[in-house]
């Protein structure tokens, strides 16, 4: 029973990340404007770690170790640098020349956690 519910949930979130996969795919190659195509890339890079990983694990069973789970967080870290190239499109102009994307999350300055960045 339980092994019936593991692979009745990993069905569901493969079928749904197939999904979302499906749906933005196409948008990351259309899309003209820079924070509609960056969102999208992201969220098909997030979506293919997420197959290739329920793939690789949930149903394959292949071996798992140290370089396959490597390969799968590289993606993971793919996507999370395009969403946050895409965060720091939607700074004001003005602003933007202020923060990186790696710090665009902490915009604006009045909630973020660095310290030498509170306004």
């Amino acid at each position: 029973m339980n092994s019936l519910i593991v692979q009745l949930s990993s069905a569901a979130a493969a079928g749904s990340m197939l999904l979302v996969l499906w749906a933005y795919l196409p948008l990351a190659w259309r899309l003209r404007d820079p924070l509609g195509r960056i969102l999208a890339a992201a969220a098909t890079v997030l979506a293919l770690a997420y197959l290739l990983r329920s793939a690789a694990w949930d149903w394959a069973h292949l071996p798992s170790g140290p370089a396959v789970n490597a390969a799968f967080n590289l993606l993971i870290v793919l996507a999370a640098y395009l969403f946050l190239r895409g965060r720091l499109l939607t700074i004001p102009e003005p602003e933007r020349s202020h923060w990186r994307w790696w710090t665009a999350w902490a915009h604006p300055a009045s909630r973020c956690l660095i310290p030498w960045r509170r306004k």
